[in-house]
């Protein structure tokens, strides 16, 4: 069995790929195996700082499930909320969390070989497929992630900001007032088919 784990934008677009067989099959043990986290670790990530409620953050967050870890880089919905800032927060999270199951749909539109049984046995020859898919465009490339150094006090140093459950939680209150204040929001997701009808039906590399 092999996985893919993927973070995608709300234009579909892939930013990170990360296909393996991770051994058990579980969000949190393909997250420990994959390089999602490597260039904030040795500090090539993009500048991602922003401020939110008067506080500093210095990495950009992913929004996710909630079978992940409370790391100031997830972004988790509430399961139960208990009051109507909470629901809102709950709402506008899940509804643009979707668009990674568009993207994943969109994905498969455009390349056939998806939906089909493999045709190689060898996870090294998936995993170049995968990867050359995901970052396909024609214009530009998603960079390759580096091969991570370990060990070093400032490599130590960003792996326990990353880690930090309380900047975790700082983020999610913070990120569920800034929503309530903001008039307007809409929480209409654009229909499947409306997003993946930008891949065009004639693309010859969708018969691939």
């Amino acid at each position: 069995m092999v996985v893919l784990e993927a973070v995608a934008s709300q234009d579909l677009w892939f930013w990170h790929a990360y296909f393996d067989s991770p051994g058990s099959i579980h969000d949190v043990n393909i997250l420990n195996n994959s390089s999602i986290f490597n260039k904030m670790y040795d500090d090539t990530a993009l500048n991602s700082l922003f401020v939110l409620r008067g506080t500093k953050y210095k990495f950009g967050y992913y929004l996710v499930d909630g079978v992940y870890p409370d790391l100031p880089v997830f972004v988790k919905s509430f399961l139960y909320p208990d009051d109507r800032q909470r629901s809102r927060f709950k709402r506008v999270q899940e509804k643009t969390r979707k668009y990674i199951e568009l993207a994943f749909g969109a994905l498969k539109k455009h390349w056939k070989i998806l939906v089909k049984t493999s045709l190689f046995c060898d996870v090294s020859t998936m995993i170049e497929v995968i990867n050359a898919i995901c970052a396909y465009d024609e214009i530009e490339f998603i960079p390759e992630t580096q091969t991570l150094e370990y060990g070093g006090q400032e490599w130590i140093q960003r792996m326990m900001i990353i880690s930090d459950a309380i900047i975790h939680a700082n983020l999610h209150r913070h990120l569920t007032d800034h929503l309530w204040t903001i008039d307007n929001l809409d929480l209409n997701i654009s229909s499947k088919d409306e997003l993946e009808g930008q891949f065009l039906d004639e693309d010859p590399l969708l018969q691939l």
